[in-house]
């Protein structure tokens, strides 16, 4: 009982100081916001930040270790001030009381989805959905998964966004692309497969090959796909955000000169503080955000209607095919037999 009452204090103290840090931020983008309304400084993108000191990821997850601190230190009290407690005899003849008993949370109506963080800092019961879009807006890639973030997603989205592309290559192009590696497309998936680049992204270089806009040329994610391993992986080239929008370097911010043994991270913070690394990772808030915003709010895909992971990836695919049929039939007549088979 001692250890539980101690988990206790030490998460409460834990609370204290993550409202404590809150209260700090919401100090400083006041002040921000304050210097912006004096023309002394950009407005800053709040984006879902919430001025309550209650709110937040940091804090829901303090107080949610608060409550299972308390819950376990009442159980280990009732344990040890009952000891005619209820009893359910496990299998094998032995006894555990039911209040102390490791409480498992399962979705009796779909097994499958698993807790996922929400943006207001709770959590809510689904499936991370992925989805790897291209410039034109076309979705390539829409797959759901059961991991709670995106770090091991990177990999195997790019993977499949190469192929993905090598198929719509194979179906609009004519020509005769010299093989091996003379395709753009093929040298892709040669990196996907950690050969190398093993051509140029000129393709096949007849004026009516639609190698250069078939070539996938950088990828761009957001930080929560941020980790050595992801920066360093083979495949296409990446711009993958360091930080939140506001911890990331301005366009053309000065760095410093890049150490020679700088790592994986440095090295992609410095090249987005550039200014053509920065106009580049722009673009992917026009791009797959709009895409998400449709599906969301046009399309009403917040929820799913169907249960399980096969049937809700049935329903992802479907509305990702009628946006892409959508996108395909608002082309103009010429614009469409550019895109499609000839």
């Amino acid at each position: 009982m001692t250890v539980a009452t101690a988990r206790v204090e030490a998460a409460r103290q834990h609370l204290h100081e993550a409202q404590a840090r809150k209260r700090e931020r919401i100090a400083e983008v006041r002040e921000q916001l304050r210097l912006a309304e004096a023309g002394r400084g950009p407005k800053p993108n709040l984006g879902l930040f919430s001025f309550d000191e209650t709110k937040g990821k940091e804090v829901s997850r303090a107080r949610q270790r608060l409550a299972r601190s308390e819950q376990a230190l009442t159980a280990a009290q009732a344990a040890a001030g009952e000891k005619d407690l209820p009893t359910k005899r496990c299998r094998g003849g032995s006894k555990e009381p039911r209040s102390v008993r490791r409480q498992v949370r399962r979705n009796v109506t779909d097994p499958d989805s698993r807790l996922m963080s929400a943006a207001d800092g709770g959590a809510v019961q689904g499936y991370n959905a992925q989805l790897a879009v291209a410039s034109d807006g076309l979705v390539l890639v829409p797959e759901l998964v059961q991991d709670a973030n995106d770090l091991h997603q990177f990999q195997p989205m790019s993977t499949a966004a190469v192929q993905a592309a090598l198929l719509v290559h194979q179906a609009r192009c004519d020509e005769q692309c010299p093989s091996p590696g003379g395709c753009c497309i093929t040298s892709a998936a040669s990196l996907a497969e950690g050969r190398g680049q093993e051509a140029s992204t000129r393709g096949c270089g007849q004026s009516a090959c639609p190698c250069v806009q078939d070539w996938i040329g950088v990828l761009l994610l957001d930080n929560g796909y941020c980790t050595n391993e992801n920066l360093t992986a083979p495949g296409p080239d990446r711009l993958i955000a360091t930080g939140n929008s506001r911890d990331l370097p301005r366009p053309g911010e000065d760095l410093g000169l890049l150490p020679s043994d700088a790592d994986a991270r440095t090295r992609m913070t410095h090249r987005l503080a550039s200014i053509d690394g920065a106009t580049l990772y722009k673009r992917r808030a026009a791009t797959v955000e709009p895409v998400n915003g449709h599906l969301k709010d046009r399309t009403g895909l917040r929820r799913f209607s169907r249960r399980g992971l096969a049937a809700c990836q049935a329903e992802l695919d479907f509305a990702a095919l009628v946006l892409n049929l959508r996108k395909v039939l608002s082309l103009t007549p010429d614009e469409r037999a550019a895109a499609l088979t000839a």
